[in-house]
This record gives C-alpha cells, structure tokens and sequence, in this order.
C-alpha cells in the first residue's frame, strides 16, 4: 500500500497548489456595496451565505448592487472547482494517511469527499438569489435553503478538520493539529450562536492555515515513507521525526 499512499499525498500537493491558485483567482477588491452590509459582517459572501431575512441582502439588491453581484457570480464560476480542490486536498492527505496504518483518518476522506456536493449545493441556491435579485424578485422563498446548505457544508468542513487535529493529536503532532482545531472549533461557535458575524469572520484564516498544515502533513508523511525504506530498522516514529 507505500506506493498508493505516495500518490495519495503527491496528489494532496497538487490539490494544494490547485486551491492556491484558485483563492488567487477568487481574491480582488470588492465593488461598494449598494447598502451597509447588516449583522456586523465585513465579508460580501460571508454576510450573504448567513443571511437570515431579505434585509440582509440589501447591499447587493437593486441596480447599486448590480457591480457587486456581478463580482459575487464571477467568484461563483470560480467556486465550481474550489469544493473540489479544497476537498480533494484534505480527501487525498486523509486517503494516505489511511493507506499507512491511520485508519481513523479514513472518515476523514469521507467528510472531506462529501463537501463536494455540499459546496455545489449552497452554490445552486446562491446562484438563484443572485438572479432574482438582478430581477428584483423577492429571495425569502431560498432563506431556508440557503441556511440549510450552508449549514451542512459548513458541518462537513468543520468535522473533518477537528478529525484532522484528532490524527494529528494521536501523531504527537500537536502544532499541525492547532489550526485544524481553531478552524473547527469557530466553525462550530458560529453555529452554536446562530452565525455571529463575530465569530462567523474570524473562520478564514484558521482554515487557511489548517489547509496549509494539511499539505505540510502529506509532504511529512510522503518523505517519511522513502526513508522508512532507506532506514527499514529504525521505528516509524524516529523516521517521520
């Protein structure tokens, strides 16, 4: 299974780069706002997916919210590939970290794959809003599909990252597991309190680090594997250190 894992973690890698870009992409300065942005939030999208009323979303409704949601659906396009790549990132470390003994690490993989499809369906829901907003149609109707989206996508991130700092806890790899807890536990805090802004946009750079971390897990773990098989007598723990 050695070979397997290694193209496990080589493909993390290249998920890594691949969401790397993508946040690259997805970055830029924002248009005004047609409306101050409600509930404390600074973040357009993160104020957008934890609407709670159609108030809300005035600051991207009517025709001086037209350059915002024209720049939102731009990032959609964009977010197609995103889910993939920064689930296939953390799938792909899981997946080789439970080729080589960690089987803990596999519901991992499965929490990490399942984000795919949870992404895609919180972006079919914003997609919707965007539109009818351009049309000036009324998106109370979408609120509770929009919260239940994003909710299980948000669930999903955050229960494969506190697995994550699980391994890595159960590794004596405690520093790679710090951001992978900060990130879960805000996630998890957002949700307790309803989608508080304050903790809600505090969630974007513990996860950063916490898929920075991941690909430094998978690069840790690939190397130790060729010298498990340069220095075949010592213990797995005194190769990987």
């Amino acid at each position: 299974m050695t070979w397997l894992a290694r193209i496990c973690f080589g493909l993390s890698a290249v998920f890594a780069v691949w969401t790397i870009v993508l946040v690259v992409l997805m970055g830029g300065n924002s248009p005004e706002p047609a409306a101050p942005i409600t509930r404390g939030f600074e973040t357009p999208i993160l104020a957008l997916e934890f609407a709670e009323e159609e108030a809300d979303l005035a600051f991207i409704a009517g025709d001086a919210g037209a350059p915002l949601r024209a720049e939102l659906r731009r990032v959609q396009t964009l977010d197609v590939w995103f889910p993939i790549a920064y689930a296939g990132l953390a799938a792909w470390c899981f997946a080789g970290l439970g080729l080589t003994g960690r089987r803990i690490a596999w519901p991992g993989a499965l929490l990490a794959a399942a984000t795919i499809p949870a992404d895609w369906a919180e972006n079919a829901v914003i997609n919707e809003i965007l539109l009818r907003l351009g049309e000036g149609a009324s998106v109370t109707a979408l609120l509770p599909d929009l919260a239940l989206t994003t909710w299980i996508k948000w669930a999903l991130i955050a229960a494969y990252a506190l697995v994550f700092a699980l391994v890595m806890m159960l590794e004596k790899r405690f520093l790679l597991s710090l951001p992978a807890l900060a990130g879960g536990t805000m996630i998890l805090l957002t949700g307790i309190t309803g989608g508080r802004a304050l903790f809600a946009e505090m969630i974007t750079l513990p996860l950063a680090l916490f898929f920075l971390t991941i690909l430094m897990a998978a690069m840790l773990y690939l190397r130790a594997s060729f010298k498990a098989e340069t220095f075949p007598h010592e213990s797995p723990r005194q190769v990987e250190s």
